[in-house]
């Protein structure tokens, strides 16, 4: 090999080196309970919840800092919401971080669900962490944790769920720490957001798959919670963070008919509509959609959305009537679009319309004497539902 193509090629060589200098490691991958158990003994040996870059980097989170809120305590808190999650995690995160300058300290905490999890004990037998035990009441399991020793040393808590657990890392500083405010996240276009409402709208808010597709996450259901692949009874769990919304989000069927009336005795079952509710809060800091896009652009999307003035007059309802009755209330804030509430009534044909109750004058044509069409067709809903429930108990679903 001549000395100008050595030459060449070592300078290739350099050049690629050096292209990865300066680069920031690359958040690792979260998959399973020993790649969890890694990052928290990571964190929990750092002993500082306020770095925020190795905090994300750590649990691969991308965590977003708001800036900072007065509270009423004294403290300056800064909230922290992470805008990317692995698929290990599910449900809210919580981050923040409140300063109390009269005290000089400085209090962080973290929360989030994990789908797997270790047990405390052991971590802390592998750790040499002594397991901490709090008091109970009510009967319920005494509170475990362990902290990391030193005087800046963290603590961190699992707790049981549904799903998985609960991890909970939190930490003092006698000190007070300065938190830097993420930069401001670029704008997302409104239209997004329009086709999203739509799309749900023309939807089956029980098709926890399709909200997902739609949503551009997953919602985590328990295998007693669904049939045949729809929402029948109980509460999902957002998979990972939706882009363009806040972490909280609410979503709930009852798709029995069914169901324990508030009491705080054991009352009998009584009748109901079938229903889902779908509660979502639109991030305001990266997207706007206002009344007049929002209107302006469902007059055109699809004729079967048809629009109303909400019930309190603060929001706009829209809804798509076919075999079921979907709707969404939409709240406004400072002129831009903040809180969706989308509720569906499944087989709307079936559905009671509200509580039960005949009354005379809507339930006896004054004229004849006799039960109006709606009285007869309530009836006939109560039937044919009472029915289904005694086949039900004596032909049980096979498992």
């Amino acid at each position: 090999m001549n000395n100008p193509t050595r030459i060449l090629k070592c300078l290739w060589l350099l050049a690629f080196l050096l292209a990865g200098l300066g680069r920031p490691a690359s958040a690792a991958e979260i998959a399973t309970a020993d790649d969890l158990k890694d990052a928290l003994h990571d964190l929990l040996s750092h002993q500082n919840l306020f770095d925020l870059r190795y905090l994300s980097n750590k649990l691969n989170i991308e965590l977003h800092i708001s800036p900072a809120e007065a509270r009423d305590n004294g403290a300056t808190r800064f909230v922290g919401t992470a805008t990317k999650s692995p698929s290990l995690f599910y449900g809210y995160f919580e981050y923040s971080a409140d300063i109390y300058t009269a005290q000089r300290e400085s209090w962080a905490t973290i929360s989030f669900g994990s789908r797997k999890c270790g047990w405390l004990q052991q971590w802390g037998s592998e750790w040499n962490l002594k397991i901490q035990t709090g008091t109970a009441s009510d009967g319920a399991i005494p509170p475990e944790w362990i902290v990391w020793p030193g005087n800046k040393g963290i603590a961190l808590s699992l707790t049981p769920s549904r799903i998985g657990c609960i991890i909970t890392m939190s930490q003092r500083l006698k000190r007070i720490v300065k938190v830097p405010v993420s930069p401001v996240r670029p704008l997302v276009s409104p239209d997004r957001l329009l086709q999203q409402i739509a799309d749900l709208l023309l939807s089956d808010l029980r098709d926890y798959t399709q909200l997902g597709r739609i949503l551009n996450t997953e919602f985590i259901v328990a295998p007693d919670s669904q049939k045949n692949g729809l929402l029948y009874q109980g509460r999902p769990s957002l998979g990972r963070v939706i882009p363009g919304f806040t972490p909280d989000v609410f979503y709930d069927g009852a798709d029995s008919g069914w169901y324990y009336p508030a009491s705080f005795f054991l009352r009998p079952l009584h009748i109901g509509d079938r229903t889902v509710s779908l509660d979502l809060r639109v991030d305001r800091e990266v997207t706007c959609l206002s009344a007049a896009q929002l209107a302006s652009d469902f007059g055109r999307r699809d004729p079967r959305i048809k629009s109303q003035r909400s019930a309190d007059s603060a929001g706009i309802d829209y809804f798509v009537r076919g075999a079921n009755l979907i709707s969404v209330t939409v709240r406004f804030e400072n002129q831009c679009a903040t809180a969706l509430r989308f509720r569906q009534v499944t087989d709307v044909s079936q559905s009671f319309g509200g509580f039960i109750r005949f009354t005379p004058k809507e339930s006896l044509d004054s004229s004849t004497g006799t039960l109006t069409t709606e009285a007869r067709r309530r009836i006939g809903v109560i039937k044919s539902r009472v029915l289904h429930l005694s086949l039900m108990r004596r032909y049980p679903r096979p498992e």
